[in-house]
């Protein structure tokens, strides 16, 4: 009683760095603990982008890769919702396992970056073994200005920092499947 089991803030570490967020905790015996959580602001469309066009529907089938639980649900819904066929993933490794079971059915991969056993870009690097990798759109809540190399200079490849709305994504999806 009184105790828990430690779960609690790992849980919200992670939806907070998920979202682009920092977790500051300092703890002092007998004076307590804070925490102080600091997430971007979210601006909504970018001034002069308009709401998801009805063009940005399809029946291509896409594989979601997506670590958080809420994330990956909430994507898979917006896409289903737009008619796309959804394979979902926890990790990098579920998902290589998903893609070799489709044989040639993924017409576009969205995955998130760091992910637990096997992150976005080696999940890429291990299906472009086996021939070329369909689009891609890479997911991150971390700082994209890492990430941004020439590995995103090509057009079948896409970077969206994360929280993204879900008219951001479906147009990316949109604008990689019709190439």
């Amino acid at each position: 009683p009184g105790r828990g089991t430690g779960l609690g803030l790992s849980l919200v570490k992670r939806s907070v760095e998920g979202a682009g967020g920092r977790l500051r905790i300092e703890s002092e015996p007998g004076r307590g603990t804070r925490v102080e959580v600091s997430l971007p602001v979210y601006h909504g469309e970018q001034e002069g982008e308009d709401p998801a066009p009805l063009l940005v529907a399809g029946d291509e089938t896409v594989l979601l890769v997506e670590d958080d639980p809420f994330v990956r649900r909430v994507a898979a819904s917006q896409l289903g919702r737009f008619g796309y066929q959804v394979l979902a993933a926890r990790d990098g490794a579920e998902a290589l396992e998903i893609y070799r079971g489709a044989a040639g059915q993924v017409d576009l991969i969205v995955t998130d970056v760091v992910m637990p056993k096997l992150g976005g870009v080696a999940l890429y690097a291990e299906i472009e073994k086996s021939g070329k990798a369909p689009p891609t759109i890479f997911t991150t809540g971390y700082d994209a200005g890492e990430l941004t190399t020439d590995f995103f200079a090509d057009p079948q490849r896409s970077l969206i920092q994360k929280p993204y709305s879900s008219g951001s994504l479906l147009r990316q999806v949109r604008r990689l499947l019709d190439g």
